[in-house]
């Protein structure tokens, strides 16, 4: 009897151990992918639409493309193992985990989320650039290999280089340095440190600007914009680039956080066309033959506003017609799809080209009016507006705009 029990249970162990085996080797061996579009993309990348996508799978994935997909997660990259160039500038990404690519020689992560930014375990790598995210830190002590840096934009208070020695291209713009050393960089030829908490170039230690052949763009602090303690932490630094640009009016010089009226938006606006093209609005207007008619609108006669409207950057709440003026509404709140529009319209007029956006992947699109669908897209698109939540593409065009919110998105443009 004992010996059929053991018989029994030697068969049952045969019958069913390689279907538990095969079920252990596909859990591990198969790929998760939180992120839907990631793993539309990655399908097909590797032409498989339907099925488990295996490690195998994406074995042969050297370059990954994925710029402007609304991507949130890109959990999944970890076991593509030979992936030696990764672009996933222009998402909304709040962490990225490449310990896993060491093969991995290029990384364009810029326009994201990100707080941090692990890349000790990318030695191979030559580029890097992660501008215009939310990094606080950044330590690229084992990228000895790096020769193009780009990490401006972020909240960085301290960047050692000093064993980056292959570094041939720097930016750090705009981020809270109070001080830079650059002594063992020897073949560095292009060198952007502007606006940063540094009173001026001495605080550059190893500074040859000789060397530098390509450029060189510091711009020594300037006087702090007033107010600044009213703003949000993640705003204060281009509020200060942009009051020292000389775009924002003293009445938006405080009260950052506080929403932005009609009228304040678009004296901003036209200040930022000022100096983006480095010309008074009456010289751009008689350069395109424009006239403003100060009778355009009931409500107002603000100049600033009359050359918005003449250039085609705002309607006003009612649109003036040959027979009755229009009505602007100068202070009323200022909307998430106004804004997008605006400035979309704002880039035009600098010379951007905007026309034929790629399409965003906002799920609440139906919600905004089907006359900010571009405006929506091109913003997005570019990255000088982003969406309102890390874990849903949501864009929320009603919601209203705030003056800091305005500030470092026209700052953005240039």
């Amino acid at each position: 009897m004992k010996r059929r029990i053991l018989t029994f249970t030697l068969l049952l162990s045969l019958l069913f151990a390689p279907s538990q085996t095969l079920a252990h080797a596909m859990s591990v061996d198969t790929i998760t992918f939180l992120d839907t579009k990631f793993e539309a993309v990655v399908r097909n990348e590797i032409g498989k639409t339907t099925g488990l996508i295996a490690q195998a799978d994406v074995a042969g994935v050297t370059r990954l493309i994925i710029p402007e997909k609304s991507i949130s997660s890109l959990s999944g990259i970890e076991y593509f193992t030979a992936l030696t160039e990764l672009d996933c500038s222009s998402n909304q990404l709040t962490e990225l985990d490449t310990s896993k690519n060491i093969a991995l020689a290029k990384l364009y992560c810029d326009w994201n989320d990100l707080a941090t930014l692990n890349v000790s375990n990318n030695p191979d790598l030559t580029i890097l650039t992660c501008s215009s995210n939310q990094l606080t830190r950044l330590d690229v002590s084992k990228n000895t290999a790096l020769s193009i840096l780009d990490c401006s934009g972020n909240q960085l208070t301290q960047l050692n280089v000093s064993k980056n020695t292959a570094l041939v291209s720097l930016n750090c713009g705009i981020n809270q340095l109070t001080t830079l050393d650059v002594s063992n960089n020897v073949v560095l030829e292009n060198l952007s440190c502007n606006n940063n908490y540094m009173a001026d170039e001495t605080a550059i230690i190893g500074l040859d600007e000789n060397r530098l052949t390509v450029g060189f763009n510091f711009d020594p602090q300037g006087t702090p914009a007033p107010n600044l303690e009213t703003a949000s932490k993640w705003a204060r630094i281009e509020i200060d680039s942009a009051f020292n640009r000389g775009f924002v009016p003293d009445y938006i010089q405080g009260n950052y956080t506080r929403v932005i009226t009609r009228q304040e938006f678009c004296c901003m606006a036209v200040m930022f066309i000022e100096f983006a093209l480095e010309k008074d609005i009456d010289t751009i207007l008689s350069e395109q033959d424009r006239t403003c008619d100060s009778n355009a609108f009931l409500d107002t006669s603000n100049p600033y506003i009359l050359a918005a409207f003449v250039l085609g950057i705002t309607n006003g709440t009612r649109a003036p017609t040959e027979t009755q003026p229009g009505i602007f509404t100068p202070d009323g709140q200022f909307s998430r799809q106004e804004a997008a529009t605006m400035l979309m319209r704002v880039c035009g007029v600098i010379g951007m080209k905007t026309n034929s956006p790629p399409i965003s992947d906002f799920v609440d699109m139906n919600d905004a009016a089907s006359w900010a669908h571009e405006g929506i897209n091109f913003v997005y698109a570019k990255g000088i507006m982003n969406g309102t939540s890390a874990t849903t593409p949501t864009f929320n065009p009603k919601g209203t705009f705030t003056r800091q919110e305005s500030i470092v998105t026209l700052n953005r443009m240039v």
